[in-house]
């Protein structure tokens, strides 16, 4: 897995989104794609653009749902880096 500063990276300014119950849409306007995110997806997003580091995201995460901190921090780099696999985020 690779090792993810997330300050090096922002939400894609071509990145359109509006909410939904229970989560994100995601329009990338390059492509004309939408991604859905589920709720946990939208406060990563929501994380991801008020800069917020892994730790706080990842703690955010565990307080709202009681979660393993060792599983969350595996599941919100995985998402982070389908996030920048699909181009999502850009360099900052």
């Amino acid at each position: 897995m690779t090792v993810i500063a997330v300050h090096e990276f922002k939400v894609a300014a071509h990145c359109v989104v509006a909410e939904y119950a229970g989560g994100l849409a995601v329009f990338d306007t390059r492509i004309n794609e939408f991604y859905m995110l589920n709720e946990v997806g939208h406060l990563v997003w929501s994380a991801l653009e008020a800069g917020k580091s892994i730790d706080s995201i990842v703690d955010e995460i565990i307080e709202e749902y009681d979660a393993d901190a060792a599983q969350v921090r595996t599941d919100v780099i995985v998402v982070i880096e389908d996030m920048k696999r699909n181009g999502l985020l850009e360099r900052a």
